[in-house]
């Protein structure tokens, strides 16, 4: 089955990995090359696909949650040496978290739907009345 206790796992092992990266001190930081924004919105949108893959009934509590986290993580980056906060940040992290709960949503709905109409499953051959 698809929500299975393995993405609950790797969700929360993102939760974590998401806190080493944004509160690890300026100096110990390695980039990827790409805009920090994009990173961010990366980051947070593969952490939403694992909530959403493990508790795809919670849709808009991930969002809420991730976007919450990531306000929170931000903040705190006043705490760390050689990190500045910046809300543009913030806003990306929160977009993609948002952008990949909605993507998986669609997604998680249009599998339900497939798999709810019985004539999708079906071979054309089983369709032949003759």
């Amino acid at each position: 089955m698809l929500h299975s206790r393995g993405f609950k796992g790797a969700a929360w092992l993102c939760i974590l990995l998401l806190a080493v990266l944004s509160l690890i001190p300026g100096h110990v930081q390695v980039r990827s090359g790409m805009p920090g924004g994009y990173e961010h919105a990366i980051a947070y949108f593969g952490t939403a696909t694992m909530f959403m893959l493990g508790y795809s009934r919670k849709n808009w509590e991930i969002a809420g949650g991730l976007a919450s986290y990531s306000v929170l993580l931000e903040m705190l980056q006043f705490l760390v040496p050689g990190r500045t906060p910046h809300i543009a940040d913030a806003f990306a992290s929160s977009s993609g978290a948002i952008l990949g709960v909605i993507v998986w949503m669609i997604l998680l709905e249009q599998k339900q739907m497939q798999s709810a109409s019985p004539l999708v499953s079906r071979k054309k051959s089983d369709l032949d009345f003759r």
